[in-house]
């Protein structure tokens, strides 16, 4: 072979190595990047699960339109936060979580608004009891869906990672090998022109 041939070839060799390694740092940084985003998203829903039952529980206890007006302003901003996110969780088993929450949110307002119904008639406090108790029920399986949801992300993200730390170990490896290449067609090279 000769030696203009191996310059080219370890030169294209070079060139593609550094091709792959920016290919595959981007790829792996974007799947990251995505997983940090679903994680935010869902201690969102969590945050916002923990705030409804809060003012769930306040509205019961002290029936004034404020308390109503905050678990209305969470509910809001809950829904407006599963439409922003819902690209976001494309596998199937985030999806199918992810759209088990957000049903269950809808019949969390459901059962807010039967609440509020109740308390604002007057109604049993038998009634009211086992409205509050059905909401806190919905919203703890809201919950442990959510932190389901999480740990699927997380082991994503963790999969993500360590596929890139593989990455950058061959291809380490592989920039090794051409410098190595290099070093030989470079006393190649040196020998000839002795």
């Amino acid at each position: 072979m000769k030696i203009s041939t191996k310059i080219r070839f370890g030169t294209t060799l070079i060139v593609a190595l550094v091709l792959a390694f920016f290919g595959a740092d981007f790829f792996f940084t974007t799947q990251v990047r995505k997983a940090t985003e679903k994680q935010v998203v869902v201690e969102k829903i969590v945050q916002g699960a923990f705030e409804l039952v809060l003012f769930r529980s306040q509205y019961v206890v002290l029936p004034e339109e404020r308390f109503k007006m905050q678990w209305v302003r969470v509910y809001e901003a809950q829904l407006k936060l599963f439409d922003e996110s819902t690209p976001l969780f494309t596998k199937p088993a985030e999806k199918a979580l992810f759209d088990e929450i957000h049903e269950t949110l809808r019949s969390v307002q459901l059962l807010f608004k039967d609440l509020v119904l109740q308390v604002e008639r007057g109604g049993s406090k038998e009634v009211i009891e086992r409205l509050a108790g059905q909401l806190s029920a919905t919203n703890h399986g809201r919950i442990i869906n959510a932190l389901h949801l999480a740990e699927l992300i997380r082991k994503d993200s963790a999969v993500a990672e360590r596929a890139f730390r593989v990455a950058l170990l061959l291809l380490g490896l592989l920039i090794l090998a051409v410098t190595a290449g290099f070093y030989v067609i470079s006393m190649t090279i040196t020998k000839s022109l002795l």
